[in-house]
């Protein structure tokens, strides 16, 4: 008898075409929500990241420029040089043509250049060589006009080579010492000499009216003036702001320096305080006929800046990020300065000229400084 054996079948079974179309879906779709979350996670990383940046930028600007402010005027504070309504001045530049006066010549503590509406402002700090100062002496003689020996009363205060000035009656002289006597009839010298570029020839003064100085005018040695400017400026296409200093008495620039970068709006104002006092009670931009180029009186009411420096992000949005901001100056094409009120409106800001302004973010940074050295002149 035959045995059979009947051996069972097996089936082997695979992923249909269906399953695996299904698979591919549903791993698209979880890769598709995998790359969308890093996507949205490396944005807000960008964002915070030069946003960072930003504020680091303008927060470091901020405080080199209030500490320069705070010390503005050092060593040019007595009460006859800020009492100095015209300058008499003079600078042999060395190229054999002879010299002419200092344009533009100022001893003012801090100056604003106002960008008008739409620009940006310019601000330059000014401070003496000898930042304790120096006594004031007086003349104890008439000096004529064309002089160059000056009689003092003390001239000890004075050495070869310093900046001094005269001051007498809102009027003042700029020199450099040549020669310092303290015996016999103790004098210091101006002579038109090399190395002495502010000494005018006797016939530079007569044409130009130099003043005489009667008994009693003031002298001063200050050193040497320095003037720091801080300003906006473009740097391989990228809005920085820039410090240029420069020696006042020889009208040359001895550096440059870029301070931060990304610092699109630099806007700043006067606190102006009344006559003899020293609250200030009103904030003005430096315009006008009255605080576009102020006079000693007003130059001397001047006791605080008020400035704003806006940073901007680095990385550009997808989509508008900023709006315009109103306030009692008016509409801002950007974020406002400062809370303001009628009385003393704020400086518009006005970054339009970058078509994509608005695709950016931007950190404000506002303060008040104070001019220590002004107030504590008390004047």
């Amino acid at each position: 008898m035959d045995i059979k054996r009947q051996c069972p079948m097996h089936y082997r079974r695979g992923i249909t075409l269906v399953e695996l179309m299904v698979g591919i879906t549903i791993g698209m779709l979880a890769s598709l929500a995998i790359v969308q979350l890093f996507a949205s996670y490396e944005g807000q990383r960008r964002s915070t990241t030069v946003g960072s940046e930003a504020q680091e930028n303008g927060l470091m600007a901020l405080v080199q420029m209030e500490q320069d402010i705070q010390n503005a005027g050092a060593g040019l504070t007595d009460p006859n040089t800020l009492a100095c309504n015209k300058f008499f001045t003079y600078l042999d530049g060395g190229s054999g043509s002879g010299g002419a006066a200092i344009p533009n010549f100022s001893l003012n503590a801090v100056s604003i250049a106002d960008g008008a509406s739409n620009g940006n402002d310019e601000i330059t700090i000014r401070s003496g060589g000898k930042f304790l100062g120096s006594l004031p002496v007086m003349l104890s003689l008439t000096m004529a006009s064309n002089a160059t020996e000056f009689y003092v009363s003390n001239p000890n205060v004075f050495n070869v080579g310093d900046l001094s000035i005269v001051a007498q009656n809102g009027n003042c002289t700029i020199l450099n010492v040549t020669h310092v006597h303290t015996t016999g009839n103790p004098k210091i010298e101006a002579d038109p000499v090399n190395g002495a570029p502010n000494n005018p020839p006797a016939s530079f003064k007569t044409a130009n009216a130099w003043p005489s100085y009667t008994a009693g005018a003031v002298a001063k040695s200050i050193g040497s003036v320095t003037a720091r400017t801080y300003s906006l400026a473009a740097v391989n296409g990228v809005n920085s702001l820039r410090m240029v200093t420069a020696d006042v008495a020889t009208n040359s620039v001895k550096g440059s320096e870029i301070l931060a970068k990304d610092i699109v709006s630099l806007q700043a104002q006067y606190g102006v305080a009344p006559a003899n006092s020293q609250v200030v009670n009103a904030w003005v931009n430096a315009a006008g006929s009255t605080w576009g180029n102020p006079n000693a009186a007003n130059a001397r009411r001047i006791k605080a800046i008020r400035l704003v420096l806006i940073a901007r992000s680095g990385k550009k949005e997808a989509s508008n990020v900023t709006g315009t901001c109103v306030n009692n100056a008016g509409t801002n094409n950007g974020p406002c300065a400062w809370q303001d009120t009628a009385a003393n409106p704020a400086p518009l800001i006005d970054l339009s000229s970058d078509p994509d302004w608005r695709r950016y973010r931007y950190s404000v940074y506002q303060t008040v400084i104070p001019l220590r050295n002004i107030i504590w002149a008390n004047v």
